[in-house]
């Protein structure tokens, strides 16, 4: 991917990141996208009441409908190489128009100042915000899978027409568990890490 070789990627400032994705890493996702190497770079996005959205699905009749215009083509990739894009561009993620997860915008800048020696973090400060954001992506491990889950099928196993996209964004993002883990506070990972010092020292 582009960020193959940024500081500031994922999989280099959160060790474990795709760990914490499990299975659902692999899943196989299209959306519209410039390209870069062959791989997602910057995926469309559209500002909604949710905020600025980039959509994925996993069936045709979960594109976004024709009045969401963009010059990009129809590109694949799968949900771990999402996750790493959006996780710079900082845009929320959709599948099946259904949101998975709030990429945690305050975590990512902490980690890239880190890295880069503008604003160093102790290793308690370094690893706390690391758990937040394996939290974050176990929970949009859920939250994918609960999406596709949820597709609804008819009788004879067709997918059924899926509800207007509006009703699916409009949704309030606390219901999907993203909310909470992309607000996580600098104080609730530092609490976090030092709750696993004490258990290291004793």
């Amino acid at each position: 991917m582009w960020c193959d070789d940024f500081d500031a990627d994922l999989l280099r400032a959160v060790p474990g990141a795709a760990e914490a994705l499990g299975t659902a890493a692999g899943v196989r996702l299209e959306t519209f996208s410039h390209l870069t190497g062959g791989k997602i770079n910057s995926p469309s996005a559209w500002h909604t009441d949710a905020g600025l959205v980039a959509f994925f699905w996993t069936a045709p009749e979960f594109r976004p409908p024709a009045a969401y215009v963009t010059s990009n083509a129809t590109a694949c990739c799968t949900f771990l190489e999402a996750v790493r894009d959006e996780w710079v561009h900082s845009c929320i993620v959709a599948v099946n128009r259904q949101i998975v997860w709030c990429p945690p915008v305050r975590a990512m800048q902490q980690l890239m100042y880190d890295l880069r020696g503008w604003t160093v973090l102790t290793g308690r400060e370094r690893e706390g915000i690391r758990q937040a954001v394996r939290r974050s992506l176990t929970a949009a491990a859920s939250a994918l899978t609960a999406a596709l889950e949820d597709t609804p099928k008819d009788v004879a196993g067709r997918r059924d027409r899926p509800p207007p996209m509006k009703e699916i964004i409009m949704t309030d993002p606390e219901e999907t568990g993203q909310a909470e883990a992309a607000e996580e506070t600098e104080e609730t990972a530092e609490k976090a890490a030092e709750e696993e010092d004490g258990s290291a020292d004793e």
